[in-house]
């Protein structure tokens, strides 16, 4: 991976036995912040929009029916900062 030039955004695991680092912590809570803020689009779209699974045969029709599903959420949340 650092070869390509891509950094490791996992986070850590304690294991028993074996607590956290404080960097490990401090780590893990800095990859959190945006992660969070990644799993909840995720989520609303699965939960809200049905994008658990490609309902159609062929890239050409998912990707379409993504983007449509991708513009309505974006038009709620503009409707949502102007109200």
């Amino acid at each position: 991976m650092r070869a390509g030039g891509i950094k490791d955004r996992v986070q850590r695991r304690a294991a028993r036995g074996r607590p956290l680092k404080p960097r490990e912590i401090v780590r893990n809570r800095l990859i959190g912040y945006v992660r969070g803020r990644v799993e909840g689009v995720f989520g609303t779209l699965k939960r809200s929009y049905g994008l658990m699974r490609m309902r159609y045969c062929g890239l050409a029709r998912n990707t379409v029916g993504t983007l449509l599903t991708l513009m309505a959420w974006n038009m709620a949340r503009a409707a949502d900062q102007v109200a």
